[in-house]
């Protein structure tokens, strides 16, 4: 793995946390995103993480140049904001896979509390065969690069039928990798797609508002954050609010979401 960020601190702590389970080594770090372009070429890592802010070549520029000449999958590292959260999607849409937040105000404190995640998503990602399936193909020129996502008139070809027994929703539950897939998935529902869907994505407070609002923009059918007391309707995708759990109660022949803090 390669670790790129402009805090020495950073560098050093995410480095520990990372090389304290056995199965993982660090081969280099990088300050900003021309140093990790060229550690990158040199190392060929299985895994990188990427810092979005940093001087001279940022984040996002380092992440167009990695995805275009030198495939590899990136985690991004971002602040627990609103625009930390639109700044990841952005990176997610570019080709990242996933990404760890950070409180820029406690780094010293809260650095420590994403070791476990941090840790199980990097063995996640890297043995996944879908993600290394995906970019073995775009090393290797088969895989067409990613196109702009943007709302296309859908034939009545592209409607989803569901033979048999008639479900009354779709769940979908996501974890490591989940933001990219969405991005991927939902855009794709067709105009009519007729079933309400839930999703839960293990995502921090003001990401899945954010999230919910970028596939919205991008999307054929309606998705937003659930909110408590709304109904559960036709045509709507919902994503659960970060750190908080959906689930469903009848009212009067109608569903409605009902969105707590208790499991």
């Amino acid at each position: 793995m390669i670790v790129i960020d402009d805090s020495a601190f950073m560098r050093r702590s995410l480095s520990l946390m990372l090389e304290s389970d056995p199965n993982i080594k660090i081969v280099a770090t990088a300050r900003d995103g021309r140093d990790g372009l060229e550690k990158i070429e040199k190392f060929r890592p299985d895994l990188v993480t990427l810092d979005v802010e940093m001087p001279g070549m940022d984040g996002l520029t380092a992440l167009k140049v990695i995805m275009k000449e030198m495939p590899v999958p990136v985690l991004m590292v971002s602040s627990l904001t609103t625009e930390g959260a639109e700044v990841t999607l952005e990176a997610l849409h570019l080709g990242a896979v996933d990404f760890i937040s950070k409180d820029l105000s406690f780094v010293s404190v809260d650095i420590l509390r994403i070791k476990e995640e941090l840790i199980a998503k990097v063995k996640e990602i890297t043995s996944s065969r879908y993600i290394q399936l995906q970019f073995q193909m775009l090393k290797t020129g088969k895989s067409a690069e990613r196109k702009p996502e943007v709302r296309t008139p859908v034939s009545r070809g592209a409607s989803i039928r569901f033979p048999g027994t008639r479900p009354e929703a779709a769940v979908v539950g996501i974890s490591t990798g989940g933001p990219l897939a969405l991005l991927q998935m939902i855009p794709k529902l067709p105009a009519d797609f007729s079933l309400p869907m839930a999703i839960v994505q293990h995502m921090p407070p003001h990401f899945t508002k954010t999230m919910a609002d970028r596939l919205n923009s991008l999307s054929h059918v309606r998705v937003k954050e659930a909110e408590d007391g709304e109904p559960f309707e036709r045509g709507t995708i919902l994503i659960a609010p970060g750190g908080k759990q959906m689930t469903f109660v009848r009212d009067h022949g109608d569903t409605r979401v009902v969105v707590s803090v208790e499991p």
